[in-house]
């Protein structure tokens, strides 16, 4: 049970699709929507994400918020993510 003034970080459930934008040689961009999870007893608008994009447990990159998403109390919701990873961290993964 939670405490009515403890703010507990929503947790992303899943990942429903992601597409490809842009593939470079110096950054790979792609959109991602995934499914997410407010615990919380009061709605929660996310304006940014410091979100790191792990592959085999390295760190590859970042998912960034392009809109604002709001999520209602205990609910789910879609949310759309930008995955920035520059070129040269994707290769280092093997």
């Amino acid at each position: 049970m939670q405490s009515c003034g403890v703010f507990v970080s929503p947790e992303i459930i899943g990942i429903k699709s992601v597409k490809v934008r842009d593939f470079t040689i110096n950054v790979i961009t792609a959109d991602l929507v995934a499914e997410v999870f407010n615990p919380n007893n009061h709605q929660v608008t996310a304006k940014t994400a410091d979100i790191d994009v792990l592959v085999g447990g390295t760190k590859v990159g970042k998912l960034l918020i392009e809109e604002a998403v709001t999520i209602q109390p205990q609910a789910r919701a879609d949310c759309k993510f930008k995955i920035v990873v520059p070129t040269h961290e994707a290769l280092k993964v093997g």
